[in-house]
């Protein structure tokens, strides 16, 4: 038992001191941008007398011509 514990605690100090490279040498920094002015979406929504009848999709035929 005292072996195992020994090879963990080495393979472990092995594990913690192996990587020492700093793999982000060279590499550029991240791109930063400034806000946009926020802009209102403005429309509108009319309902007349002067539209077609509603269509229904669950009721959609294939063999009837549209």
């Amino acid at each position: 038992m005292k072996k195992i514990t020994l090879y963990m605690i080495a393979l472990l100090a092995v594990f913690h001191t192996a990587c020492t490279e700093d793999f982000n040498d060279g590499v550029a920094e991240p791109q930063t941008n400034d806000k946009e002015d926020t802009q209102a979406a403005d429309f509108t929504v009319a309902l007349g007398s002067d539209l077609p009848d509603a269509l229904v999709l669950g009721d959609y035929d294939e063999d009837k011509e549209l």
